[in-house]
């Protein structure tokens, strides 16, 4: 695992996307619920602002906690489940409680891998899509479960989760060539996220 820049010292840059990561950085670890804050809570809380460990978020995690970010480092980098580099731009979940398990989930990763070209959770190589096994989405009775962006939906099966994961790649791409001043071809409409989000609802 490949330890990120730290800078220097914890003066704010001037940067513009790194003054932000650093604000947004500095938030989460004022706004945390517990009584006892620490470098571990910190590094939690900051991860579940923005995705990962910036360079900017150990450094502002160390400043907090009066620190090294060489000590922050050496417990961010003992987890495994923190990281240290972007997610990819959407995240779908599977539900591999046993609930969900025994209703098909397994079929369903074992379709969904293949068609988003891996071979196990993890992150497609075109940057797009996030796949995670979640421990339990808490929905057992609408079983099998998934989230797509935070959004939950029940009743799942492959063929379903392959078109939520198709809608998510059309929208995207419309909102991509609509940025760029391009028209979006006739397929990708942004009428398809809107479809996925009634969907989800539905169940």
């Amino acid at each position: 695992m490949s330890k990120p820049d730290t800078p220097a010292s914890s003066g704010i840059d001037t940067d513009g996307a790194s003054n932000s990561l650093r604000g947004r950085a500095r938030d989460a670890i004022s706004k945390q619920p517990a009584t006892t804050v620490t470098i571990l809570s910190s590094l939690l809380a900051v991860q579940d602002e923005l995705g990962y460990l910036p360079a900017e978020a150990i450094d502002e995690v160390a400043h907090r906690m009066t620190a090294s970010a060489n000590a922050v480092w050496g417990i961010a980098s003992f987890y495994p489940n923190f990281r240290f580099t972007p997610p990819n731009r959407h995240k779908v979940e599977l539900c591999w409680g046993p609930t969900c398990h025994i209703l098909g989930a397994q079929h369903m990763l074992q379709g969904l891998l293949p068609h988003l070209g891996l071979n196990n959770e993890g992150e497609t190589e075109d940057g797009l899509i996030s796949l995670k096994l979640n421990t339990c989405l808490g929905v057992c009775a609408h079983g099998p479960a998934m989230s797509f962006d935070e959004e939950l939906a029940g009743h799942m099966s492959l063929d379903k989760a392959i078109h939520l994961v198709e809608c998510i790649k059309a929208t995207d791409a419309a909102i991509t060539a609509e940025s760029e001043n391009e028209p979006a071809p006739a397929d990708q409409v942004p009428l398809a996220g809107r479809q996925r989000s009634a969907e989800a609802k539905n169940d």
